[in-house]
């Protein structure tokens, strides 16, 4: 998703991993991945902007047993 630049308080690291419990970060949706890639490339979104990639990883046979209309989207503009 894209945020603006000024969202991101100053210092704030690249990657970040969220977790509630170690042993549970294998378990699907387990554990939320952070990656912001403009702090270390800013050529990779326009001027005043950030890139921040977010996921939950999952068995992908979950996936595969949903509709694909089922998964939501997001228009951007």
């Amino acid at each position: 998703m894209g945020v603006d630049a000024g969202a991101l308080a100053p210092g704030t690291e690249c990657h970040h991993i969220c977790v509630d419990a170690w042993a549970d970060m294998e378990v699907p949706l387990g554990t939320v991945f952070v990656s912001i890639p403009t702090l270390l490339d800013p050529g990779l979104a326009p001027p005043g902007a950030h890139i921040v990639h977010i996921f939950a990883p999952d068995w992908i046979d979950n996936w595969k047993a949903r509709p694909l209309l089922a998964i939501p989207s997001v228009a951007l503009g």
